[in-house]
């Protein structure tokens, strides 16, 4: 469902670029609610899976991986145990909302074609495993078709509005933040973890992990929370943790062996504090754009704003930018040395990203009899957010 505003402005997540006064309503209600389909770079979009083409021979197997209420690590982890894969031997194109039902191009280095074609779960499905010569990696797309359903809607909009709303669209664009689900769509605290990992304060990074409550979290573990503030059993926190909360048990079991906060924070998957790094990063330029276009700043729609790392280079930027930057840094007592980290595979040199994001062929039907009921239908560049342009809308 879609978050409360407070939500999203804790992820600097604040302003609209289209005039459309909104509609109301939730989206992901359900996970066939929110609909996406990825684009090959072929600009072919995956439906059956017979996009991905024939089997050619070699060492990896390419599949389309068909899934519900499940992020894409959790289904590859559920495939690897069925067919004996490593994990680190999978590769996709970008992760997919787990909210969500979703089809995406996987590879897998000598993979088991067999067992993989096999698979059919409820909510997890293989179709068309063919053998290739290359494998897929991240940008590996030319991005994603959405598809959503926007419930109980709050007012009536005519055709005429909603065609208005489509060329506005098309031709303005959208706030391109990252959303919400890059910091945690419950309990956003990814970017705050990756903050204190920058300062190499790994013990206020696990408090913070550990600690911070949401109220959009279920009640018993809250009170898990509650309980590791008030620093009570750790050994009873543990055995209450659900063992789907594994980073929390970890972090838990290391302060219970009394490993140094560095360790434990060292022994986490790379891919994990280097997503919390990034979290921080999005984070940065969330709070940039919001402020940007707060005072309208001229010729928004062409600038691609950095993603702050080692390697930005201040003095290429304009005047504010550079300022705000510098000061969003000072703040939290980090500069772009901080982003050479001293775990060298968490070191980032940043990059850039584009300010505004223009969906293509869009399409907005509703009915009109019901009043609640909104069907859009839009396509998107690779690593921009369904749910931003959604948010514009809604």
């Amino acid at each position: 469902m879609t978050e409360p505003a407070p939500l999203e402005e804790q992820v600097g997540i604040k302003g609209h670029n289209l005039t459309f006064a909104g509609v109301g309503g939730i989206i992901k209600l359900l996970p066939e609610d929110f609909l996406v389909h990825e684009i090959l770079p072929n600009g072919e979009i995956l439906y059956t899976g017979d996009e991905i083409g024939k089997d050619v021979g070699g060492m990896y197997v390419h599949f389309v991986l068909w899934k519900r209420g499940l992020d894409t690590n959790s289904a590859l982890k559920r495939i690897s145990k069925i067919c004996h894969h490593n994990e680190k031997d999978f590769g996709y194109a970008g992760l997919k909302d787990a909210h969500a039902e979703t089809i995406q191009r996987i590879s897998v280095w000598s993979g088991q074609k067999e067992c993989l074609g096999d698979i059919n779960l409820p909510n997890l499905k293989i179709l068309n495993p063919i053998r290739q010569k290359f494998g897929i990696s991240i940008g590996d797309l030319v991005g994603n078709r959405f598809q959503v359903r926007i419930r109980n809607t709050q007012r009536n909009v005519n055709h005429s509005e909603w065609k208005t709303v489509c060329s506005e669209s098309e031709s303005n664009g959208f706030l391109n933040f990252y959303g919400l689900q890059r910091f945690g769509s419950k309990r956003p605290i990814l970017h705050k973890f990756g903050r204190y990992l920058l300062q190499e304060k790994y013990s206020l990074a696990i408090d913070s992990y550990l600690g911070t409550e949401s109220k959009f979290e279920n009640e018993k573990i809250s009170n898990l929370r509650k309980m590791y503030v008030k620093k009570e059993s750790l050994a009873e926190i543990y055995a209450l943790f659900p063992y789907t909360y594994s980073f929390e048990r970890r972090m838990i079991s290391g302060l219970m062996k009394r490993s140094s906060p560095e360790k434990i924070i060292r022994s986490f998957p790379i891919y994990f504090l280097r997503l919390a790094i990034s979290a921080y990063q999005s984070f940065i330029f969330n709070r940039l754009l919001s402020k940007l276009h707060t005072k309208r700043y001229e010729l928004l729609s062409q600038l691609r704003l950095p993603i702050i790392g080692h390697s930005t280079n201040m003095s290429t930027l304009p005047l504010e930018i550079k300022s705000l930057l510098q000061d969003f840094l000072a703040f939290d007592n980090l500069n772009l040395k901080s982003f050479n980290h001293e775990i060298k595979k968490l070191s980032s040199k940043g990059s850039e990203r584009a300010a505004i994001v223009k969906p293509s062929d869009v399409k907005i039907t509703s009915n009109l009899a019901k009043n609640d009921d909104v069907q859009i239908h839009f396509s998107l560049p690779k690593g921009s957010y369904g749910t931003m342009f959604l948010r514009e809308v809604i």
